[in-house]
């Protein structure tokens, strides 16, 4: 379990960063987590974590979001953002981490080329931007759906929230398409299977079984881990670039350089000539 139960931690006491941080840090699996899996999981304390976070965040923010957001980000950095890709047309925005695994995935078997929001990425259908479905290959829509929590404790089905989905694409353009949701990456190996998506793929992967499958999806998570590294280098790199601009402006106007105190002399020998 990463998290304590709900019930057994009062939030109301977390008055300042250091708070949620020292709770952060006596539960380092939480870093793994993004925003979305957070506020998914109800059962191990997370969601409620991540509301008391939110909340203290917006009474000290006072209607500053970008204040708003350094304040989020200082407490979980991992978690606050939404995993990113670049497949090489800019950053891509993703909902989990799964999701952008499988994006990469359907990116290296020819199915997604280029990512695009609301064409093939996080397709709009029924006008609702809530109700969308995550990929959009060739006439196939495809749906990653975990089960979460809540939707258990109801108890619904995988089929319940299957039909529920399908009776949210009532977009004409989506209608005769077919419709693929499954709860975990590896179930995405039976999409690939399918006769309106094979023919799709890159020739040498069509044939493919599952174990190499499996090694693909290995694959796809530490490209997107090595993707998340090399963003966090080029973050660091500019807050350090700033850092020592921010250093030399300061020290130079403590201790000028010989230039510059030359330039001075003479601005103030010609203040006086004047």
């Amino acid at each position: 379990m990463d998290w304590l139960p709900r019930n057994q931690t009062d939030w109301s006491g977390y008055t300042t960063v250091g708070h949620f941080i020292e709770e952060i840090d006596k539960n380092p699996g939480l870093r793994r987590k993004s925003a979305v899996d957070l506020k998914r999981d109800t059962k191990s304390g997370g969601s409620a974590f991540y509301a008391a976070l939110g909340n203290f965040c917006r009474m000290k923010a006072n209607g500053d979001e970008k204040k708003r957001e350094e304040l989020m980000r200082s407490v979980i950095p991992l978690a606050t953002k939404y995993p990113k890709y670049d497949f090489g047309a800019g950053p891509v925005r993703f909902d989990s981490k799964p999701e952008r695994a499988i994006a990469i995935l359907l990116n290296k078997y020819g199915l997604l080329k280029t990512p695009e929001e609301g064409k093939n990425l996080h397709v709009p259908t029924n006008g609702k931007s809530r109700h969308n479905i995550n990929f959009l290959v060739g006439n196939t829509l495809i749906e990653y759906h975990p089960i979460q929590f809540s939707e258990k404790t109801t108890g619904r089905t995988f089929e319940d929230v299957f039909n529920k989905r399908w009776e949210n694409i009532t977009n004409p353009d989506y209608q005769q398409h077919l419709f693929w949701m499954i709860q975990d990456i590896d179930s995405l190996y039976a999409v690939l299977q399918d006769s309106e998506v094979n023919p799709l793929m890159c020739k040498r992967y069509q044939d493919m079984t599952e174990e190499q499958f499996t090694e693909d999806i290995n694959w796809a998570y530490k490209k997107a881990a090595d993707h998340d590294h090399k963003q966090k280098i080029k973050r660091q790199k500019a807050e350090l670039d700033s850092i020592l601009r921010f250093s030399y402006d300061f020290l130079e106007e403590i201790y000028p350089t010989r230039e510059n105190q030359a330039a001075n002399s003479n601005k103030e020998l010609t203040k006086k000539a004047a």
